[in-house]
Formats: C-alpha cells, structure tokens, sequence
C-alpha cells in the first residue's frame, strides 16, 4: 500500500503528476503493484479505482499523511483487505477532517487533533 502526496507521487512516477489524480494513483497502483492512495483517489493494481472526495484543505497539515497511513495499518493489521482498507481509511481520514472544522477553522487543527478525531468518527459509522 502506498500514500504519496504530490511531491512522493512526483518521485515514484519520476515526472510531474498531472491534474488527472485517478490516472496517477492507476498508474502508481500497476507499477509498484499496490493499492494506492493519493488525495482520496485510490487504484487497485487490477484497474478498479475509487474516489472520496470529501477531504478538504486542513487535512493539507503536517503529520496528517502519517495519521492516514498509521489508519490503513490498522484497518490492514484487522484483516481488512488493502482496497477496503484504503477506501475506509480515506473516508475517516476525511471525515475526521470536516468533524474538527467546527472546533478548530478550516485550516486549524493539526495531526494529533486529527488523530484523536478518528476513534470517533469510526464509532460514528
């Protein structure tokens, strides 16, 4: 399973991702054979592809990646299968986001609110 940002996304495909993030995280996802999340849009190497597209500009935050892929270890370690990992993970990772707009602004929270904000919004669903 990988998670890149952008600036990862840009060293594994060795060239500048484009706009099209389904297409990038396809790509990743056949030529490290693995599921892939980038920015909610996550590929499986066998071509099925989903998207959440819920997450929002605080979860742009340091750390943040690292709760994301601390969750889908998680999800994994739980016997979830890595496609259903990543697609759960990316929806409590987005979620858990909008949940602490309310409490800390659009752009205000950071990772550890972040994290703390998961075990809820799991409960939640």
């Amino acid at each position: 399973m990988l998670t890149p940002n952008v600036t990862e996304a840009r060293h594994l495909l060795g060239r500048d991702p484009g706009d099209d993030l389904d297409a990038e995280a396809a790509e990743l996802a056949v030529r490290y054979e693995a599921v892939v999340s980038l920015y909610g849009h996550v590929a499986a190497p066998d071509g099925r592809g989903w998207r959440e597209e819920s997450g929002d500009a605080g979860l742009g935050t340091s750390g943040s990646g690292d709760v994301l892929a601390g969750l889908l270890a998680g999800l994994l370690s739980r016997g979830a299968d890595p496609a259903q990992a990543a697609c759960w993970g990316s929806f409590a990772h987005s979620v858990s986001g909008q949940r602490l707009i309310p409490r800390y602004g659009r752009i205000g929270f950071l990772a550890r609110e972040l994290l703390d904000e998961i075990p809820r919004t799991l409960a939640m669903v």
